[in-house]
């Protein structure tokens, strides 16, 4: 069992086969890359479990499920913003190479000194980033950006805000999709760009586009991604899409191609597990961020009485905001290093809690490295050719229902790890993520961004 490349074509390295499991194969070709990025720099493979899609396209660039380098997430999206610029805008960017550059050496562990310089769009245009996995990749995107506006799907319902669109993501382990931003940020005609981490239909995009265009109808929509796959059937879904609604729909990605998959008669057979947890565990440490000013939003899930953020974009953000954000980001970066015990750490994003983890772990020195936990389920072996070689498994701290789990990392791995949350949550809820976490690391650092002296920002984005 495993998930390398077993073959490629004589004619092209562009064509590869992934043995992922006895029987299931994915033949990829691929058919656009302009930036000559190895697609093994991107992904990898793996096997889901989830009946409706048996193999994932495992991201080494995100920080969801791998570890990475903070600042390699930040300069993909960084990418996928200057091509929007070239492909779609029809300006240059002369940063363009650079920037490849830059994301190259990033994938290798090299610490980058990176300053976005934001592009000024001439026309308002909102940015909408995916739960869970790209909640991240679209507000990095929209960093990148002034006169810009963003906010993230998200799989959790508000019990006390309506949400504006509904809907789903047919092959997904958790298919509904809610937006709570007010209404007003989209009755317009401007431009709208998704940003996802990967296309293999594109029926999610087609089906977010059909709630928008029936209340708010416009002209115009991108899809940012890192990967397109789309086969010619799908494609010509988009452009039957286009033809029906008078709609002009634009596709940018880094890598673009085609796949064919074998699954017949795929069979899990029982997952492995052999870590050894040591016996004595490390220390948990509650992190006061009680003196820092960090906006809040005035809506909660019925799991905590305690509000979710403002600066997560899930309700909403202006890039006028982007420097108070940078600026909060920087303090608390700040407060962690000197928290240090200078060995290995690892800051650790929660579910849809990506972004600020990740922008903060960017700025806390040498061989720190970002992931995040999640709600794919992805099947674990300890054979030596298999990427997942290892996975943890605890009830979602913020909703005991929904199982989350952690990917890739093995005892002692890390000395110290800041393991972060969006909600003061109670000692009970985040036991089974802390206890595995100080099982397996001297140190765990339990980091609430909702503890700081927060105000309640109102619905227009004003305290």
């Amino acid at each position: 069992m495993s998930s390398k490349v077993l073959s490629n074509s004589l004619n092209s390295v562009n064509e590869c086969t992934y043995k992922i499991l006895d029987n299931l194969t994915v033949n990829i070709k691929i058919t656009g890359n302009d930036l000559n990025i190895p697609p093994a720099v991107l992904f990898k493979m793996a096997a889901r479990i989830n009946k409706k899609r048996s193999f994932l396209f495992v991201s080494k660039v995100l920080g969801k499920h791998l570890p990475v380098n903070p600042i390699t997430p930040i300069l993909a999206s960084s990418l996928l913003a200057s091509k929007y610029v070239m492909e779609v805008l029809h300006n240059e960017d002369e940063q363009l190479m650079k920037k490849r550059d830059f994301f190259m050496q990033s994938v290798h562990s090299k610490r980058i000194l990176y300053e976005v310089k934001p592009f000024q769009l001439s026309q308002k245009t909102i940015f909408i980033g995916f739960a869970e996995t790209a909640t991240a990749l679209g507000h990095g995107v929209f960093e990148n950006f002034q006169n810009a506006y963003f906010f993230h799907t998200t799989r959790e319902k508000m019990d006390n805000k309506e949400t504006m669109i509904q809907f789903e993501e047919e092959h997904s382990h958790a298919t509904s999709h809610y937006c709570y931003i007010d209404p007003c940020h989209v009755q317009n005609q401007n431009p709208i760009v998704f940003i996802d981490d990967e296309l293999t239909t594109g029926n999610t995009v087609l089906n977010i586009i059909h709630a928008i265009h029936g209340k708010f109808p416009r002209k115009s929509y991108t899809i940012l991604t890192l990967l397109d796959w789309r086969a010619e059937e799908s494609i010509q879904q988009f452009r039957q899409m286009e033809k029906k609604l008078g709609i002009e729909i634009n596709v940018v990605s880094l890598i673009k191609g085609e796949i064919e998959v074998d699954s017949s008669n795929v069979m899990m057979n029982m997952e492995e597990s052999n870590i050894h947890i040591k016996k004595t565990m490390g220390k948990i440490i509650s992190v006061d961020l009680s003196d820092l000013m960090i906006r809040i939003s005035p809506y909660y899930h019925h799991s905590s009485n305690t509000n979710y953020l403002w600066q997560t974009g899930r309700f909403g953000l202006d890039s006028s905001e982007t420097e108070e954000i940078n600026q909060c980001v920087g303090t608390i970066a700040r407060k962690l290093v000197s928290l240090r015990s200078g060995g290995k750490t690892l800051c650790l994003g929660t579910g849809e809690l990506m972004y600020l983890p990740m922008k903060i772990a960017s700025l806390m020195g040498d061989q720190v490295y970002f992931q995040s936990t999640t709600r794919s389920p992805i099947y674990v072996s300890r054979n030596n050719d298999y990427l997942i070689q290892s996975k943890y498994t605890f009830p979602c701290p913020e909703d005991c229902s929904v199982q989350n789990y952690f990917y890739q990392i093995e005892p002692e791995m890390y000395q110290d790890v800041f393991v972060f949350f969006e909600r003061e949550l109670g000692e009970s809820e985040r036991a089974p993520l802390l206890q595995q976490l100080a099982a397996l690391f001297p140190y765990v650092f339990v980091v609430t961004l909702s503890n700081g002296k927060g105000e309640v920002v109102r619905e227009n984005g004003t305290y």
